[in-house]
């Protein structure tokens, strides 16, 4: 639980670090002030505006891997064994 509510505080971190906007080319550039921001949000939490799309897609798609994380580890779901059902 402390690992889902740590992931989740750092999706939230990443949308409010990157306010939800495609980085500039300035902010690309790593001799302008503009490209910290972008590039601890990057280095903390993956999160990378010219690839990843919105902040708010992004943290939806890493929720969903930890979900289907969790279910695989505390569930004992494994979706190759054909004796379990889909969950």
């Amino acid at each position: 639980m402390k690992l889902l509510s740590a992931t989740l505080a750092g999706i939230a971190l990443a949308a409010l670090a990157s306010s939800c906007v495609t980085p500039t080319a300035a902010q690309s550039n790593h001799w302008r002030i503009e490209s910290i921001g972008p590039r601890i949000t990057y280095q903390l939490m993956g999160y990378d505006g010219t690839r990843d799309g919105t902040a708010l897609d992004f943290g939806k798609k890493e929720a969903a891997s930890v979900g289907k994380t969790l279910q695989r580890r505390l569930l004992n779901w494994n979706p190759d064994n054909p004796l379990t059902g889909d969950l």
